[in-house]
């Protein structure tokens, strides 16, 4: 029974994009398509592919940073740039991009160690990313909502203010636990009963039961978030990554003959960026292009632009996937060194 289900999530996992892609092909002007394809301005597109080596940059920067100010000032920029593309590359085969994450946590913590800290590390830097997306679709919503094409813009915005309070009000929570020793009881109570929890787990699955109380440091999980001067940078590295992705879709839509407005390309960039983290699909195709369709088609793009421009940005993907691969490639026969940066 457990194989038969795992037949089917695999068959639902590689079919799906192929049967979106079918439905949506059926859907579009296949001539309108070809004629967009025929005059898109290739020289542009290529220019607007350089920018997602980029966007990855900022991101290995951006982690970094965060790994010097909460594991060791010995993470060098060479190492964290390294793994990061490797985690780009081996992750495209593990939905929503967990392989990515896990694959850095191990990275650094054989190194380094304290894993729970660099759990929390990937969760602070998910949590500011978070908190910029909503952010930007709070600022921006009255700038793009102008024509009131959908109610759904409406509810996004209402769904993003909320989602930007609570993030804003956990981070805030976290800091004020942190700081103040009344709660430090309350932290190790929930550190204990983690452990042993862990524990029960790993008794089940040893033979021996041998297995001692596991220590689960919560507060090494959420230090990251608990240094208040260092959040402004992590903010700034995420606006950055929108900022930059959103030019690149501008670029896209240029060399693709099509008028649009920078503030319509930075709205929709982060919501996008929570459509692709849903583990539906391989790479996120087929979901990509849905989306792109009906996100845009709200501000009147017509499908086979958008269609045309989520597969340039596909190609950007594939094209940091590759640089990935090549990553691990000269990485395969070489021992990592501390190295102090690029």
């Amino acid at each position: 029974m457990l194989t038969s289900s795992k037949t089917i999530r695999r068959l639902f996992y590689w079919g799906l994009p192929i049967a979106i892609l079918y439905v949506v092909f059926q859907k579009i002007d296949l001539e309108a398509f070809r004629a967009n394809l025929a005059q898109t301005d290739v020289l542009l597109v290529c220019v607007a592919l350089l920018l997602g080596p980029i966007v990855v940059s900022i991101g290995a920067i951006r982690w970094n940073y965060m790994l010097r100010k909460c594991i060791s000032s010995r993470v060098g920029l060479h190492f964290s740039s390294r793994h990061y593309w490797i985690g780009l590359a081996l992750g495209m085969f593990v939905p929503g991009g967990l392989g990515w994450d896990a694959y850095r946590v191990m990275a650094v913590g054989r190194r380094f160690g304290r894993y729970n800290m660099n759990m929390g590390v990937i969760v602070a830097e998910k949590l500011m990313a978070l908190i910029v997306c909503m952010l930007l679709i709070v600022l921006l919503y009255p700038v793009v909502s102008f024509s009131g094409q959908s109610q759904l813009l409406t509810q996004l915005f209402d769904a993003a203010v909320i989602v930007l309070g609570l993030g804003v009000a956990f981070v805030m929570l976290v800091v004020i636990m942190r700081h103040y020793r009344l709660v430090r009881p309350l932290l190790e109570r929930v550190e204990r009963r983690l452990a042993k929890l862990v524990s029960m787990a790993i008794k089940k699955v040893r033979i021996n039961n041998s297995a001692s109380t596991a220590s689960v440091p919560i507060r090494d999980f959420l230090s990251p978030l608990t240094m208040p001067r260092h959040l402004p940078m992590i903010l700034l590295f995420s606006f950055l990554i929108q900022l930059v992705t959103a030019i690149g879709s501008q670029l896209f839509f240029v060399a693709a003959g099509y008028d649009i407005p920078f503030m319509v390309n930075l709205f929709v960039t982060p919501i996008l960026f929570f459509v692709f983290l849903l583990p539906v699909s391989f790479g996120g195709l087929g979901v990509r292009e849905v989306a792109y369709i009906f996100f845009y088609g709200l501000f009147g793009v017509p499908a086979e632009t958008a269609l045309l421009v989520s597969f340039f940005a596909l190609a950007g993907i594939l094209l940091n996937n590759l640089i990935g691969a090549v990553v691990v490639a000269l990485q395969r026969n070489k021992v990592d060194s501390y190295g102090s940066g690029l």
